[in-house]
């Protein structure tokens, strides 16, 4: 169980590195209660304060973003690291996140756009995560502000929402409308140009309860979520929506003045399987190739170090050139 004052992390912040010199080992860091007062990983500073149904006079961050640069402007976010990794454990679920910047932006000097966000509720009952895949386009060039944001914002509102009515009563729609317009807010505020294009990006989100191993998710547009059952992985939105019609929202982005969610309830237990959150940088990986579709579900049978889930996520493979960004949950 973890200490009710645990420091929030997340969000890729290392909270406790290993010295390049020394014997200590890594500490697992641990996964913070989500209170009214307390950041999401990444630290939203008063941004708490809105969503707590106070409005702040202006959001505040830990950092500031850099001088936007109309060449370079994928880099406004002055260091977006290539590279980030966050691991917890909650009652008898294990957590593990990784990102990893993918080829084409590590060649090209454009930041990963990719982002993800995770917390447990204050009573311990449930994990809320979520994967922010930024739109790959010209015209979206402060996609991966738009993915930071949106990891956080989803993650926090849910957080939020919960405390406050101890319920998921929730309607994802107007969850991905709220985070639109918070999204368009913040930029206009920290960056001096709310036009939506340039911070879109899709985003999935995952509310796991830790006692019985059942969750829902939902998402707009394509990350997804697949559970390594039987040998295989099988995207729990392959299926289609709750009522059993096919929805795709494969091209729906935030922020919208009208975005589209699609929600899928898993409330069969996943116990000893593991279950991912991920870009499509991962799952476009996994739909197409079966030999590392096994493997990785091979070396992701059980939880592995936190460190070790971001070196498995970042295998090689021909043509796969994307943003990699996962989440991995676990039920003993």
């Amino acid at each position: 169980m973890l200490p009710p004052d645990a420091a929030p992390v997340g969000g890729g912040e290392l909270t406790n590195p290993t010295p390049r010199s020394g014997a200590r080992r890594m500490q697992e860091p641990a996964l913070p209660a989500q209170r009214p007062d307390a950041g999401v990983a990444g630290s939203l500073g008063g941004l708490a304060d809105e969503l707590a149904g106070t409005e702040p006079e202006y959001p505040v961050f830990s950092g500031t973003p850099g001088k936007i640069n109309d060449q370079m402007g994928s880099q406004t976010f002055p260091f977006v690291p290539a590279r980030q990794f966050d691991g917890a454990e909650v009652g008898r679920l294990s957590l593990r996140a990784a990102s990893h910047i993918g080829a084409n932006h590590q060649h090209s000097g454009i930041a990963r756009e990719d982002d993800y966000a995770f917390a447990r509720t204050d009573d311990e009952q449930f994990v809320v995560a979520t994967v922010a895949d930024g739109l790959g386009a010209a015209q979206a060039r402060f996609s991966h502000m738009g993915a930071y944001w949106a990891s956080r914002f989803v993650t926090r509102r849910l957080i939020a929402h919960y405390e406050e009515h101890r319920n998921w009563d929730i309607e994802p729609t107007d969850v991905a409308a709220k985070v639109s317009q918070q999204i368009m807010k913040t930029a206009g505020i920290l960056v001096g140009d709310d036009t939506p294009e340039l911070y879109s990006t899709t985003f999935v989100s995952l509310i796991g309860r830790v006692e019985d191993a059942t969750f829902f998710a939902f998402r707009v547009g394509d990350p997804t979520v697949m559970i390594g059952v039987d040998g295989c992985w099988h995207d729990i939105f392959g299926s289609g929506g709750d009522d059993g019609t096919l929805v795709s929202t494969a091209t729906d982005v935030i922020p919208s003045n009208n975005p589209k969610a699609a929600r899928r309830i898993w409330d069969k237990p996943v116990v000893n399987a593991p279950v991912l959150l991920m870009s499509d940088g991962l799952s476009t990986v996994l739909e197409r190739d079966g030999a590392a579709s096994r493997e990785l579900l091979t070396a992701l049978a059980q939880p592995p170090r936190t460190l070790d889930f971001m070196r498995i996520l970042g295998f090689r493979e021909r043509g796969a050139h994307d943003d990699r960004t996962a989440i991995g949950l676990w039920w003993g």
